[in-house]
């Protein structure tokens, strides 16, 4: 299903949206906005690592890295970040309902023959229950009441 969407990827650092280290992440879009995060960022200097990671060095002379004190806390999103995605998605809000709306009356025509039938298989509660170990039930029982009140919209 995933090779019938067009993907995006863009490589950016947490850091510039002052999170405590350089936090290098990969985000992936299905629409190529995505690119524009950067223009979000709310500062131009990365910080330096902040005890996320340590280098140690054996007596051996080996080399190894292990997380840090910090490293749990690296795991959230800087709140300068949610902000920018925020405003990158309000920003294109607009298409992105045309083009889902798009998808939903193609698939209410004829949701065997699109392409993307299959996808309407993940708000199943039989074949979604595959995701359980994901956590994700409270995002799947909102799609599934959106798909229910846009289905039964005029």
């Amino acid at each position: 299903m995933l090779a019938m969407i067009d993907m995006w990827a863009h490589r950016t650092e947490l850091g510039y949206f002052k999170a405590e280290s350089p936090k290098p992440v990969m985000l992936y879009c299905n629409k190529p906005f995505i690119c524009q995060i950067d223009s979000y960022q709310t500062t131009s200097t990365l910080p330096e690592s902040s005890g996320v990671a340590l280098r140690l060095e054996g007596e051996d002379g080996k080399v190894s890295i292990s997380g840090g004190p910090n490293l749990k806390a690296s795991q959230a999103y800087p709140r300068d970040f949610g902000i920018g995605m925020r405003k990158l998605y309000t920003k294109h809000e607009t298409k992105v309902k045309e083009d889902a709306e798009k998808l939903l009356s193609e698939l209410r025509a004829s949701p065997m023959d699109h392409p993307m039938g299959c996808a309407l298989d993940l708000l199943d509660p039989v074949l979604g229950a595959f995701w359980d170990d994901a956590n994700l039930k409270p995002v799947f029982a909102l799609l599934q009441q959106m798909l229910v009140q846009r289905a039964s919209a005029p």
